[in-house]
């Protein structure tokens, strides 16, 4: 089989969420994977492509991964970095504790207010946009794992609303 990549930005333009998604997830290393980039070559590419990876893409991974949802009393919890969603597209990140203790990453910067925060938004900081890729609500465990926003397609409209203004 011949090495074939996603070319995310033009996953991305695709209107049709299901779609996006069906697109996104193909396994290119299947026959019916190779088959699928025959059919639509325009979304494939013997060229690596870095994003941005639509963020129902990364939803619908994770979920497959964890095979069910992990709840909490404020509702769905993501974990992108601890579910491997981050690197299974490449993206890098930074992990951050909101207190001195035996975590072995930084504490977040002083300047991030870690109760502004929530999984999804997207954040102005020191000139850069970053995503809020993962967040524990609770308070005995205060992290918080921030990454690049233009390397994800924020594509669900409870994201995008958040995320205007």
């Amino acid at each position: 089989m011949s090495t074939l990549n996603k070319n995310w930005p033009a996953i991305c333009s695709i209107g049709d969420n299901l779609m996006r998604m069906a697109v996104a997830l193909v396994d290119l290393d299947t026959e019916e994977g190779q088959q699928f980039a025959v059919a639509l070559p325009q979304y494939f590419s013997p060229t690596e492509f870095k994003g941005p990876i639509p963020l129902s893409a990364m939803l619908q991974l994770e979920s497959g991964q964890l095979g069910k949802h992990r709840l909490s009393d404020t509702g769905q919890i993501h974990h992108f970095d601890e579910n491997g969603v981050l690197s299974d597209f490449g993206i890098p990140y930074t992990r951050y504790k909101t207190a001195k203790g035996d975590y072995d990453f930084p504490i977040l910067p002083e300047d991030i207010d870690y109760n502004s925060l929530d999984f999804g938004k997207v954040i102005d900081w020191r000139g850069k946009k970053l995503f809020v890729a993962e967040y524990y609500p609770e308070k005995d465990f205060m992290e918080v794992v921030l990454c690049p926003a233009e390397r994800i397609c924020i594509d669900l409209p409870e994201y995008i609303s958040e995320n205007r203004g």
